[in-house]
Order: C-alpha cells, then sequence, then structure tokens
C-alpha cells in the first residue's frame, strides 16, 4: 500500500512534506514489504526492542541499533510497563532529546 511521497522543502527549516504528488527524486514510503510477526505488525504502541531497531532502519536510520535504543531507555526514553516500547513516544522523546541538546524549545 503506497502512503506518499517525502519531499522535503526548500525552506530552512527542511520541513518534510507528505503528499500524493510524486516528483521523480521523491522517496516513496511504502507498506508494501510485510513487517515480519516479531515486529509487532501494526501495533506501533506495543513493539519489541529488536522490532523498534527493525523499523527505524526501515525507515532510514543509519544509527539504529539494539545498543543505541537500550542506552536512549537508560538514558530515560519512555517504556510500557511491560518493557515494550511505544515507537510514537519514542520518537517524541527523541525528538525533544534532540532539540535540548541543540539549545532548542521543546516542551
Amino acid at each position: 500500500m503506497h502512503i506518499g511521497d517525502i519531499q522535503l522543502s526548500p525552506a530552512p527549516w527542511g520541513r518534510c512534506i507528505i503528499s500524493g504528488l510524486a516528483r521523480p527524486q521523491a522517496a516513496q514510503m511504502s507498506l508494501d514489504k510485510p513487517i515480519p510477526a516479531d515486529a509487532g505488525g501494526a501495533r506501533l504502541t506495543v513493539l519489541s526492542l529488536e522490532a523498534v531497531v527493525l523499523l527505524l532502519k526501515r525507515s532510514g536510520s543509519r544509527q539504529a541499533s539494539v545498543d543505541t535504543v537500550r542506552a536512549d531507555l537508560a538514558a530515560g526514553a519512555p517504556q510500557n510497563a511491560d518493557g515494550t516500547i511505544n515507537l510514537i513516544a519514542y520518537g517524541a522523546w527523541l525528538v525533544r532529546d534532540l532539540a535540548h541538546r541543540e539549545g532548542g524549545h521543546a516542551g
């Protein structure tokens, strides 16, 4: 299932725009590749550590590894009571952490 094209805006803040309008150089996001059962399927709120790493790598992360996610969890990244990870909450934590490290104004 094709969910849109990612285009980087020429604006200085580099906003990503997801749209149905394709440009030849645009990277296409697709859910055509099945996610293995151990990746938690479509439940982005209840993923194993390994599934989080798999999904981050599939989305283009070059730094994602089990060790980096474990280090983030040790540094205070959110984790569910059963040890699983909510990818949405984890992503928000990463953005906030990055903003703090760069001197931004994150909540």
